[in-house]
């Protein structure tokens, strides 16, 4: 999404990515240009998700089975369970699977976009190809007559579709919003993580955000979870430093909203702000390394 990424893949040359531009999926999808010009930049690379999946299934048409995957999701292990899952469903989605204290969120949508599979058969192209209009149709940051992003229209595939499967693994998209449901523990011989005794498979590092030059906060207290043990040992820990490992120099991010937030001198937002510091402190919410 930006000359930068796209120059660097280009010059590590791996077998194993094909770099695309986002120039290329304009050319193939000229109307993005209109959507570009009423959209925040988030906005837009939410529009994008659906056209970047059919740009690929036009330009490589022996593809049998794409898999869109959200950009802070780390592996832990092998995804072969998900596709064993999927068999030859046609669609695949993951439901946000909220904890008590998350459940505030469901507005946002039933499904999550961290991870959605399409195979290329009559149904999941159909699937894809309204997504790709509706998105471009109306794609926004904000509620609206049953729609928010590119996600809420996610909610009505089940019953719009075929061959629509709804991924049950408990190791696939462990999330801050959802991880506080589920009994966490290490396999005894392997170390493995087990989440509810089934491998972890992936966890959606949705609000991590660095704030300082060596601090960092997961926001997992927004859903009243507590960054101890295995979360933060195993989880967040090794995530961190694969990130600083695989970046020669990160830069100084800070948390705009929250500085925007701090401005205003209402008594609503001093209470909501030091509601949320009574949260992060609680759930012991920052990482330093």
């Amino acid at each position: 999404m930006d000359d930068e990424s796209h120059q660097y893949l280009q010059r590590i040359k791996s077998h194993s990515i094909i770099p695309i531009s986002y120039r290329q999926l304009e050319s193939h999808y000229a109307e993005l240009l209109n959507a570009k010009k009423n959209r925040s930049r988030v906005e837009y690379y939410f529009t994008c998700s659906s056209a970047i999946c059919s740009f690929i299934f036009d330009s490589y048409p022996a593809t049998e089975l794409l898999t869109y995957l959200d950009a802070d999701l780390y592996f832990f292990s092998s995804p072969v369970p998900i596709y064993e899952e999927l068999k030859d469903a046609s669609v695949g989605i993951i439901e946000h699977g909220f904890s008590f204290f998350g459940k505030r969120y469901l507005k946002y949508g039933r499904f999550n976009v961290g991870w959605v599979s399409f195979r290329n058969d009559q149904f999941g192209r159909k699937c894809l190809e309204d997504w790709r209009k509706n998105c471009l149709e109306w794609c926004y940051d904000r509620l609206e007559d049953g729609k928010f992003a590119d996600q809420k229209y996610l909610d009505y595939w089940p019953e719009k579709y075929s061959g629509v499967h709804i991924i049950t693994h408990a190791g696939a998209n462990l999330a801050p919003w959802n991880v506080g449901r589920f009994r966490l523990k290490l396999a005894p011989a392997t170390h493995q993580i087990l989440v509810n005794n089934q491998n972890l498979i992936f966890y959606h590092f949705a609000s991590f955000k660095q704030v300082d030059t060596n601090s960092y906060i997961t926001n997992v207290s927004k859903y009243l979870v507590p960054l101890t043990g295995i979360l933060r040992n195993n989880i967040y820990i090794p995530y961190l430093r694969s990130l600083i490992k695989y970046n020669e120099v990160l830069s100084i991010k800070f948390n705009h909203k929250d500085r925007a937030e701090a401005k205003n001198s209402s008594t609503k937002n001093k209470l909501k702000s030091a509601s949320r510091n009574l949260r992060k402190f609680i759930c012991r919410d920052h990482i330093k390394i």
